[in-house]
């Protein structure tokens, strides 16, 4: 899976400028390595049969269900019937599916209503970078969580292993389990971006902190057991060793 691209939403009248601020947004985006496709209303609203349409002297006699373009002076509004609403919405929802599929998108609109402006909200709403972020935490957690399980379940035969207790329940069952979780925590590791989702370089790189985040924590843990050895060894105590020692 590709990375969500962005969408710019210009919002106005015609004859506004809209296109023109597109078109320059594009060539400015461009010149600096980015890669924007335009797309606008009007590459919709033509594509109706003419019985749905109404422009200047042509009138189709079911432009009232289709679009209606009134002109005031040199400024033009579009209005909407029925049918016209339902290829609007699919034009949102098709401006959305460009961007999902990894391209960044500048639309030419005209949204007059609030209700047209929160269905653009709706299309867009999977888009939010949040989401992604979100997305790539959430990875983040289950392969920190899954190499934890994996530590624990290989600890616990060699904790055996050193009290000469071997046996299936304690030593290879354990083992098993925690070769298989390694397993999977190092395919995880591999194909992070089929975990997410996404293509950003920055969060596939995530898991790497971990491993940075495991060493760190490696390096305290001998420097404190040099320092304070009584320390070290109180952190590795539980309640019960404390109430066995009492008994």
């Amino acid at each position: 899976m590709v990375a969500p691209g962005r969408v710019v939403v210009i919002n106005g009248t015609s004859s506004a400028g809209k296109t023109t601020l597109a078109h320059a947004f594009q060539e400015a985006r461009a010149a600096a390595g980015e890669c924007w496709v335009v797309f606008g209303i009007d590459d919709f609203v033509p594509r109706l049969p003419r019985r749905w349409v109404a422009i200047d002297a042509w009138s189709g006699s079911l432009a009232d269900e289709g679009v209606r373009l009134v002109r005031d002076g040199d400024r033009a509004r579009y209005e909407i019937g029925a049918l016209g609403r339902r290829l609007k919405s699919a034009y949102r929802r098709s401006i959305a599916d460009v961007a999902r599929a990894g391209l960044n998108v500048v639309v030419d609109d005209v949204t007059i209503e609030r209700d047209e402006w929160d269905e653009w909200c709706e299309a867009l709403a999977g888009l939010d970078p949040l989401t992604n972020v979100a997305t790539a935490l959430v990875g983040l957690g289950s392969v920190g969580l899954m190499a934890l399980l994996a530590i624990t379940a290989l600890t616990i035969p060699l904790f055996f292993a050193r009290q000469g207790m071997f046996g299936l329940g304690v030593t290879l069952a354990p083992a098993v389990g925690g070769l298989v979780i390694a397993a999977a925590t190092v395919l995880a590791f591999m194909n992070y971006s089929v975990l997410t989702g996404v293509d950003s370089v920055v969060i596939n790189r995530l898991p790497y902190v971990l491993i940075a985040l495991a060493a760190f924590g490696a390096c305290q843990a001998r420097w404190l057991q040099r320092r304070n050895p009584d320390l070290y060894l109180r952190i590795a105590s539980t309640r019960i060793d404390e109430r066995a020692q009492v008994a």
